[in-house]
Parts: C-alpha cells; structure tokens; sequence
C-alpha cells in the first residue's frame, strides 16, 4: 500500500503543533524565570533593612571589622551589601570613603573590576569603570587606553576614573578620549570634560581650535557651552577661532560662541576678534539675545555703547528685553530716548515687572 499524501491540512496542523509547543516551552522558561527573579526580589527585600542597618552601624565606628561581617553574609545578603555600598559611596566624599572602600575590597569587588575591566564586554566594563571610580582602585593608563577606547560610553567612563584618581595626565587625556570620536558627549561624558577643565580650559581651547573644523554642530556647540562654564584661561591662549565662528551658518553655533565669550570681557583676543557692530545685528533674535548677555557680561564703556544701540534699533521685543536688562540701566533713564516700537514695548514689560518685584519685596 502506498503511503497517503500529505494534505496542506496536514502540513498546517503540524506547524501549528510544532509552534504551540514552542510557544509552550517559552512561556515556561518565561515563568521560571519571573518565578526566580519574583524570589530573588522577595528575598532581597528582606534582608535589605538588616544589611543597612549594620552598614550603617559598622561604618561609623573606627573599627568596622568588615571581614567578620562579610564572612558571615549568604549570597542573597552579600548582593544587597554590594547595592547599598555604591548608593553610600555615591553620596560619601573625603575620608568618609576610606571605610566604605574597604568594605568593597573586603567583598572582592576590586579583583572582580579589575577581572572584568580586562575581559568583560562594553557593559560588563562600564559596571567595572564603576566600581573603579568609587573605589578609586589603581588603574594605569595603558590599561584604559587597551581596554575602553572602542566605544563612547567606556571612553567617557574612563576619562572620568582619570579625573576621580586625580591622575596627573587626566585633563590632557581625558580630555582625548572625549573628544577621540566626531560625535555628541552623553551626559557623564560632557559633565566629565567640565571636570576636567574647570580650572582652566586652555588645553580644551588648543584641542578644539586643531579639531572644530571636522566636529558637528552638535558636539562643538557642547564644547563651546563647557567653555563658557569653566574658568578663565590664560592671556596667551588664542581665541581667534572662536571669534571667527560668528560668520558660522547655524545660529545656535553663533549664539553658542556668544555664550561662551561671555566670561572673557578681559581678554585682549576676544576684544579684538568680535566685531561688536556686525554680531549684535545678527538675522537671529537667539543669537542677538546672547550677544547682548554677552555685552552686559563685559560691561566696558564699548559694550555699553552697543547694547544702548541695540535698544534704540531692536525689532523682535523679547530680544529688546534681554538687551535692556543686559545694560542694567534704570528704566527711566531710557523713557525719553530715541526707541523702536519693539524696544518700547520691552521697556514699558521690564518697568511693570520691576515695579511688582519691588512690590513684593515690601510687602
């Protein structure tokens, strides 16, 4: 007898049965890990308060005695030790953190960082970049460079174990490793480069002024912004090129440098290379704004003389504000000069808003 053809009933009914079983074993092993992870939680959860309390108690005194502790903590007790641990040390600066990184080597987290650090996959280093940045573990250069410069992330985590070890090359290569890729900072890495140049953002200045031509807008604009926070550099640094971006396409670059020149009033470049004239009749109301912060920051007789200017010309009333409140004048000694529309619109607002702030104040 031969054998009966296969039907596409046949053939349906089977790939229905072969999918419902795998859907079967998905949901089970689903289940038994929800079931596991609901467990791990519960129990997590319930010697969280003891770990703590005991944490607490231990790190205050000056024998803690960590290794009696630890030795005496199951599996379940010792992931909650090590949670609690990072939320401690994120918060704890000084001496305080001495105890608290103690009881990190005592748990073994410095050996599995630096473990981790060398054979771990991006995420795995991130989380030991981490731990190497609380517990500010000894970590060489050379070890960073071979180990973290294939992604951002791990770049930026490393310029920031640079700057927490307090390395005596962190702002110069911290500061490369940002910066290495064409491509925005994530927030630990722009937050990192101001860490690293807040004192004094020369060398930042001297990398953008070799590399701006190639960044995006993007990331010059956070380079630009990270400028204007940091400190004043020396009065040999160049800001040639910072002046010369005012003729930039994108207005949120042009009001980016405006921002940035803001704390350099002082300096001998940035007199010279901002065209007062031609930047505060920019065709961007943004970009007039902060100009005009930009000339109120400055102060001198010259940035004066531009801002009562501008106020007198200004078309676009929110940008008139900006430059009145940037000369700081008092409104009255304004009412009877020369003023577009859209400035005497601005200053009859600053005069009603003054007058109820001061309303306010006494009562």
């Amino acid at each position: 007898m031969s054998a009966a053809p296969v039907t596409s009933f046949d053939l349906v009914l089977f790939v229905s049965v072969v999918l419902l079983a795998a859907l079967g074993a998905i949901a089970v092993v689903t289940l038994g890990r929800a079931v596991r992870t609901a467990g791990r939680d519960r129990r997590s959860k319930a010697v969280r308060p003891s770990v703590r309390r005991e944490l607490i108690e231990r790190m205050s005194t000056s024998e803690p005695e960590w290794e009696q502790w630890v030795s005496g903590l199951d599996t379940f007790e010792r992931a909650v030790a090590r949670e609690e641990l990072q939320g401690y040390l994120r918060q704890v600066r000084g001496e305080d953190r001495k105890p608290l990184q103690r009881l990190g080597n005592t748990l073994g987290i410095d050996t599995w960082a630096e473990r981790t650090l060398e054979r771990g996959d991006r995420f795995d280093r991130l989380a030991a970049l981490t731990w190497i940045a609380l517990l500010e573990i000894d970590v060489s250069l050379e070890t960073l460079r071979a180990t973290c410069t294939a992604h951002p992330e791990t770049r930026a985590a490393a310029a920031r174990v640079l700057y927490e070890r307090d390395h005596p090359d962190a702002t110069t290569e911290g500061t490369d490793m940002l910066l290495a890729e064409k491509r925005p900072l994530s927030m630990l890495g722009l937050d990192t480069l101001y860490q690293l140049n807040k004192t004094d953002p020369g060398f930042l200045l001297s990398r953008a002024e070799r590399a701006y031509g190639s960044w995006p807008d993007s990331l010059l604009i956070q380079v630009l912004r990270v400028i204007g926070e940091t400190g004043p550099t020396s009065i040999e640094v160049s800001l040639d090129w910072i002046g010369s971006l005012f003729t930039d396409d994108s207005p949120l670059v042009r009001a980016a440098i405006a921002e940035a020149l803001a704390g350099y009033g002082w300096h001998d470049h940035a007199r010279t290379v901002v065209e007062i004239e031609n930047v505060r009749r920019d065709s961007s109301p943004r970009v007039r704004q902060a100009v005009y912060r930009m000339l109120g920051s400055w102060g001198d007789e010259q940035a004066r003389d531009a801002l009562r200017e501008a106020i007198r010309t200004e078309s676009d009333p929110r940008s008139a504000v900006v430059a009145i409140e940037a000369l700081g004048e008092p409104a009255s000694r304004l009412e009877n000069a020369d003023l577009s529309t859209a400035s005497r619109t601005a200053l009859a607002w600053v005069e009603a808003t003054s007058s109820d702030i001061e309303a306010e104040v006494a009562g």
